[in-house]
């Protein structure tokens, strides 16, 4: 705890004083300080997002240029040193000396004794930054003990890049404590760069709140800084001597002596610093401190909490003592309407997907004027029959459960909730839509033999792709607008009623089917769906049995038991769909592994309605080369 406050106040403290030092050469950026400094602390979480070789790069010409000023500096005061030309300071001079001893008043000798340990205390605040090393060992190279020293005395030189070292060392730091379930599992997790996204970009939010409330004052920034230093080396010193009275190591006497010692003086200089910087702002420290103690502990008893309960559930379950799944024989699909738009359409394909008994659609009258237009739209489809439920207070959520619950009442019946959900851009979706249909779902999952499911619609995404397709039939749809591939599936190339509807419900003008051109999977193209090369039969153009030969990137593999059997499972996907194929009495193929490009040759068959391929001939491909091939 003591640790991640203190890297959050070392970027604040750091880049407030570099800003403060660059102020003192040009005067006139002094009242821009605070924004000033905001900005570099984006700039730095920039940099570090873009991983960390990235991040050495850009960091390290103000490290060499710092170092080479200071090298300069001492060779310019030895030169100067020896050869007479170095002005000597002489301490009577100073005017403001007071004495401490005979003639001193005891007022006198106490204020003196309290600005010595003031002093004491700010000067120990320039040993921090040597803690970035040590929580960030994992980092370096093998052998990563001897590095960490070497980066460690260069580090007694270099202090001014401490605010770059927060942004090395609260990721790593975070991730680790995270690890024992003491801060959200999301900051286990690393992004794109290989780095922990999530811990820099929480740095960077929480430094750039302590400036923007605090300021860019290093003095008013300082005692937030050294309590959580040294109170995290005084928890070091302890910890490390407990861990050598307990192991006991060669040598481990005097190495219990000496961080003890450090744990005694660390805490020595907490207490100073408590007192002689309580106004100073030291006062926020202490009570965050007890705060953010009792939180983490809450949220490390919460997740030990859900551990054993899941735990005592797998027990239980390979002990037998639970019940296995009931055989339902009758399952019914419930799909919650509010609005007839093309998610309401997508969740009804959803639901007769599903192969249950009974598929009804509903719709909870709060609103009658809503409540007619939506019976007068309902065309999608008119096997399913549209039901009106009244709702007179309103509580839909409440609602969805009784009904639900009423419809699972009967002995082996299962109920299924299906809640069309419109996904728009984060920021506005928040501020323009509630969340209905998480808190129907949240009150429908509490219904014995009741699932809830939401099918998110990506509403941006298909105006995106109803407009394209529109351009490309007014023949004004640009150069790189790639035509997506497929036959027309109506020669006269009119729409169909229902297509029609759901394009007058976005507003968006359409005439031709929506079988016209189907649209690419998600990330068509790209590294995970490749387009089929020339002689490769595309997956998603397969439709009955026969002998095909296909080409894709494997996105699963598992072992599955199928007929009582072990079967080795593997997917793969192209730019026009998803084949799944069967190893009978394999459990590895060498190569086979998520992210192979692999081709397989052999007779395909149709299994609800997806292509399945049993015991292929395959070949794991590199583009441009030979592939290794097995035969089956």
């Amino acid at each position: 705890m003591a640790l991640l406050i203190d890297y959050v106040v070392t970027v604040a403290v750091q880049v407030a004083a570099g800003t403060a030092a660059v102020a003192s050469t040009f005067p006139a950026i002094g009242p821009y300080s605070k924004w000033i400094t905001i900005g570099i602390i984006l700039l730095m979480c920039f940099g570090n997002l873009r991983g960390i070789r990235e991040a050495g790069k850009i960091f390290a010409a103000p490290t060499y240029l710092f170092s080479g000023a200071i090298i300069l500096m001492i060779v310019v005061g030895l030169i100067r040193a020896a050869t007479g030309t170095l002005d000597q300071q002489n301490v009577h001079d100073i005017h403001g000396l007071y004495t401490i001893g005979p003639g001193a008043s005891a007022w006198t000798t106490f204020a003196l004794i309290y600005a010595l340990l003031k002093s004491f205390a700010n000067g120990g605040s320039s040993l921090t930054g040597i803690e970035a090393v040590s929580n960030a060992v994992s980092a370096f190279r093998p052998p990563e003990g001897i590095n960490a020293r070497r980066v460690l005395v260069l580090e007694g030189l270099i202090l001014f890049t401490g605010g770059n070292t927060s942004f090395n060392g609260f990721p790593f730091l975070t991730s680790f404590v995270a690890e024992d379930s003491f801060l959200p599992r999301w900051m286990m997790k690393r992004g794109q760069r290989l780095v922990f996204s999530n811990g820099i970009i929480v740095l960077t939010v929480l430094s750039v709140a302590l400036i923007a409330v605090v300021g860019a004052s290093v003095n008013a920034l300082v005692p937030f800084y050294a309590i959580g230093v040294f109170t995290a080396f005084a928890f070091a010193g302890f910890g490390m001597a407990r861990y050598h009275t307990r192991v006991k190591e060669p040598g481990w006497r005097h190495k219990r002596v000496i961080n003890f010692s450090a744990g005694v003086m660390s805490s020595i200089v907490v207490v100073i610093f408590a007192w002689v910087k309580f106004t100073a702002g030291a006062w926020l420290i202490l009570l965050i401190f007890p705060i953010m103690v009792f939180a983490l502990i809450r949220l490390n008893r919460e997740y030990r909490a859900e551990s054993g309960a899941l735990q005592n559930i797998g027990e239980r379950r390979a002990s037998g003592e639970l019940p296995r799944q009931p055989n339902y024989t009758r399952r019914v699909v419930i799909v919650f309407v509010d609005d007839f738009d093309l998610s309401t359409i997508a969740a009804l394909r959803y639901a007769k997907s599903l192969r249950p008994t009974t598929v009804r659609a509903v719709h909870f009258v709060i609103d009658n004027l809503q409540a007619e237009k939506l019976r007068t739209a309902w065309l999608p489809d008119r096997s399913v029959s549209l039901e009106f439920i009244d709702c007179p207070d309103r509580r839909v959520a409440r609602a969805a459960a009784e009904l639900v619950r009423h419809e699972a009442a009967p002995p082996g019946t299962q109920v299924t909730a299906i809640l069309p959900r419109r996904s728009f851009a984060p920021l506005r979706g928040r501020l323009l839509h509630d969340r209905t249909a998480d808190k129907i779902a949240g009150e429908v999952s509490r219904v014995p033999n009741a699932a809830a499911t939401i099918i998110p619609f990506d509403v941006q995404n298909r105006l995106r792709v109803l407009q394209e397709r529109q351009a490309e039939r007014d023949g004004t749809a640009p150069a790189s607008l790639t035509p997506v591939p497929g036959p027309p599936a109506s020669g006269d190339g009119s729409a169909s009623d229902g297509e029609a509807a759901e394009l007058k419900h976005l507003e968006v003008a359409a005439a031709a089917a929506a079988e016209e051109k189907p649209e690419p999977l998600p990330g068509a193209g790209s590294y995970a769906r490749p387009v089929p090369p020339p002689g490769v039969t595309p997956i998603g153009s397969i439709h009955q049995p026969g002998k095909v030969t296909v080409e894709g990137r494997v996105r699963v593999v598992e072992i599955r038991s199928v007929q009582q059997n072990s079967v080795l499972a593997c997917e793969i996907s192209d730019s026009t769909g998803d084949l799944t194929a069967l190893f009978y009495g394999r459990s590895k193929i060498a190569g086979l592994m998520c992210g192979t490009r692999v081709r397989f040759k052999g007779p395909v068959g149709i299994k609800h309605g997806a292509p399945v391929m049993v015991n292929p001939a395959y070949e794991l491909v590199v583009p441009g080369t030979a592939g290794q091939s097995g035969d089956n």
